[in-house]
């Protein structure tokens, strides 16, 4: 739905966090890393 209502929810950190989550607990470990890879350097979503 994210991807649906904008355009730019690629390119969000978050949104590749929580991408990054489904994908990990769904069996699929090597595409949830790289998701969270995109969202590491957030300040939010990053590590502190």
């Amino acid at each position: 739905m994210a991807e649906k209502h904008s355009s730019r929810a690629k390119f969000d950190p978050g949104f590749s966090y929580c991408t990054g989550l489904y994908l990990w607990y769904t069996g699929g470990p090597n595409d949830g890393l790289r998701h969270f890879n995109k969202a590491r350097k957030d300040n939010d979503w990053g590590l502190s």
